[in-house]
């Protein structure tokens, strides 16, 4: 073969390498781009999501604490601001001087063993709300909340709801309320401000009586189910592992509504005059899927003994009194031990021995005493002694 056409074909190898290098060059530059552009645009879908529905991206990992960084970056809504009441403005002032103060305490109120041991006990019993007598908001056998006074508050529940099964669910029923008053009724974090409703600050949401839902503000509200007034059913369902809430009105289920990760209450919040039963799985519910499921707090009666209460009586052990049998079985020698004892050759012990045969004898016997004996051993004739 000449050479010149044996170089040709080496130059046409060396350019078919060349190429196809470059084809595979461009594919994997191609596939990496692809790759990044998906994934920029996952990354703004998932931002607008969590945007769109108000939902508060948490830097502190601590259950039970506030972010106080979250709190010291969110600006206040000024044209929001400008159109409360003069009230309303030194409310909202003094709930987030108390969120700064409660970030800055670092208050843990995550639930503690005994809680767990509390709810074991007592089963669903164990949850009850707690009264807010300086608002003249009060809670009676555990779960009838009223409300007296003109002022916005809400009451919480003591324990919070836990994260073990699907679903928690429960329910509050409005038995009277005044016309000028408005309820929220929702779940909440701890600490939350005691002197405003859920759903107006931080890390609560609620479903409102005018119709609408509140997440997270203090400004505005959104339309979500029809209003709800005197002898309507309200139900929480409150979806841990998936940090989902839904309402229930009536027995009719509404949109669901993303939460907060965070341990949340139990938690219903009044303007005004009021009264509220609330049913934590005491009794049987307005919503049916949730009789069906049972979706109580906890089961109505609790898997863990009780300890004994100090007001059943105990038998006791009276030690001034001691029964005729164990009288008649008590020697001298068990009585009045020997002073100065004096050993002899075979070892045996002599000495001075005072009687209270007298005395044991003339012990009065009781009723416990007879029927719970005291037991001892015989006394020992002296003969058998002798004998061995």
């Amino acid at each position: 073969m000449p050479f010149s056409i044996k170089q040709e074909l080496i130059s046409q190898d060396d350019e078919s390498d060349d190429a196809l290098l470059k084809f595979v060059l461009f594919l994997f530059i191609s596939f990496f781009s692809t790759l990044g552009a998906l994934m920029f645009v996952t990354l703004v879908l998932v931002l607008f999501r969590y945007a769109g529905h108000a939902r508060i991206l948490l830097r502190n990992n601590t259950p039970g604490e506030l972010d106080d960084e979250a709190i010291e970056n969110n600006n206040i809504d000024e044209e929001g601001f400008a159109h409360l009441s003069e009230p309303a403005k030194e409310r909202f002032l003094q709930a987030r001087d108390f969120e700064m103060s409660a970030a800055q305490s670092r208050i843990n109120t995550d639930a503690k063993l005994i809680d767990f041991l509390q709810v074991q006990e007592k089963g669903v019993f164990a949850w009850h709300f707690m009264p807010n007598l300086d608002l003249g908001a009060y809670a009676t056998n555990r779960t009838e909340l009223s409300f007296t006074k003109n002022e916005e508050c809400c009451l919480q529940t003591n324990l919070p709801l836990q994260r073990i099964n699907e679903v928690y669910y429960w329910e509050a029923k409005l038995l009277e309320v005044d016309e000028n008053t408005t309820i929220s009724i929702g779940l909440t974090t701890k600490p939350y401000p005691p002197f405003r409703m859920p759903g107006w600050n931080f890390w609560s949401l609620a479903y409102i009586s005018d119709g609408t839902r509140r997440c997270n503000s203090a400004f505005t509200s959104k339309s979500y189910a029809s209003f709800y007034q005197k002898g309507d059913v309200i139900g929480v369902a409150y979806k841990p592992k998936a940090n989902r809430v839904f309402f229930t009105r009536n027995g009719r289920r509404c949109a669901e509504l993303p939460c907060t990760y965070r341990n949340v209450y139990p938690t219903v919040g009044a303007t005004g005059p009021c009264v509220v039963h609330v049913n934590l799985g005491q009794a049987g519910y307005v919503f049916i899927e949730a009789n069906i499921k049972k979706w109580r707090l906890a089961p109505p009666v609790g898997s863990l003994a009780p300890p004994p209460s100090y007001s059943t009586p105990q038998p006791t052990v009276n030690w001034d009194t001691i029964s005729e049998s164990s009288a008649q079985t008590v020697t001298q020698t068990d009585v009045n031990p020997p002073q100065n004892p004096q050993f002899n050759s075979s070892g045996n012990i002599s000495g001075s021995l005072s009687s209270y045969n007298t005395a044991v004898q003339g012990f009065p016997s009781s009723s416990y005493a007879q029927s719970y004996p005291m037991h001892s051993m015989p006394a020992r004739d002296k003969s058998e002694d002798e004998q061995q």
